[in-house]
């Protein structure tokens, strides 16, 4: 299983950190500074349980990448550029592969299904923010943040509880929830 972080930002940028750490694979997408700077010394991901230097692979166009059936598909970037993400998505040969949208906002998850069959919601819950190109910040502990995901619009499968699992394992707690737009509408 890979993971594809599209938006290396605060959100993506504390996912693909820690699950870098954690021993996954992770492709990141980002663009300009944060790109460069993740190419160049890694990403640095502060939290109150101290600092680690994540290196993981990042690309500035998911064109660049050569998408594989076990791909896990992260959009985490803000609403009003998931569009062109999934476009891009679709032009690089993107179809069967699941599409998790850790992204605020209950609009996402009805664009990518535009285009994609295998769309899941996550409820992101976590302070953090990215101010400086190649570090991001979180301020809680023990876990980084609190995730819940689930099949859109309803329900879950195999895809989500591997996925809960590996972010769990890398400190990211994680939860299957059959009616995660529920829990996206209450945030």
């Amino acid at each position: 299983m890979r993971f594809v972080i599209y938006g290396v930002g605060a959100v993506g940028g504390v996912i693909a950190a820690a699950l870098s750490q954690a021993g996954n694979e992770v492709v990141g997408i980002a663009r300009g500074a944060q790109l460069d700077a993740i190419r160049e010394t890694g990403l640095l991901l502060r939290a109150p349980t101290g600092d680690v230097t994540a290196r993981f692979d990042c690309v500035a166009h998911p064109s660049e990448i050569s998408f594989r059936p076990d791909d896990k598909i992260l959009l985490c970037m803000k609403t009003q550029n998931t569009m062109d993400a999934l476009l891009a998505l679709r032009a690089a040969g993107v179809a069967e592969q699941p599409i998790f949208c850790c992204q605020n906002g209950v609009s996402n998850e009805d664009l990518a299904l535009r285009f994609f069959t295998n769309v899941h919601g996550v409820t992101v819950m976590m302070p953090c923010t990215y101010l400086e190109a190649g570090k991001v910040v979180t301020w809680v502990e023990p876990n980084y943040g609190l995730f819940d995901m689930g099949r859109f619009p309803k329900g879950h499968d195999a895809d989500d509880v591997a996925v809960a699992e590996a972010m769990t394992a890398a400190g990211l707690a994680a939860f299957v929830q059959d009616d995660v737009m529920q829990q996206k509408y209450s945030k």
